[in-house]
């Protein structure tokens, strides 16, 4: 499932509210109270809003949108998790965990402690690690 997160695109690009505003909202008399409804979940993007903030960010219009879920491969030695900006490599010979944010190591982690952890148990794990990252 994936989602929008009006926020989290302003934080993370370092946003300027009221330029961002005359962007999306051009013909509003105020553009920026329009967009605080739209970070206040009482007012939503359109098409049109969210290809112009795409075009804005340079970025495509899949890219704004939250993948909740991970995709997985195995490389080598290593199985690697992927989600968002997030790259999470499992070394299967040392259990080692390296993750990744927009392809910078941020951490090493030993997370599995047990050989027979289960799946979700580690990605939980994983997600908070990364929690307590940011």
């Amino acid at each position: 499932m994936s989602t929008f997160n009006i926020i989290r695109i302003i934080e993370n690009h370092k946003l300027k509210q009221d330029a961002l505003a005359q962007e999306l909202f051009p013909g509003n008399k105020f553009p920026l109270v329009a967009l605080k409804r739209v970070i206040d979940g009482k007012a939503f993007l359109d098409t049109n809003q969210l290809n112009i903030l795409a075009g804005v960010l340079g970025l495509q219009v899949s890219d704004l949108f939250l993948n909740e879920m991970w995709s997985t491969h195995m490389h080598n030695d290593k199985i690697v998790f992927n989600r968002n900006d997030y790259r999470v490599e499992l070394h299967t010979e040392t259990l080692v965990t390296y993750i990744f944010y927009r392809d910078k190591l941020v951490a090493k982690e030993t997370i599995i402690v047990e050989k027979n952890i289960k799946l979700s148990d580690y990605l939980k794990s994983v997600n908070e690690t990364i929690i307590n990252l940011i």
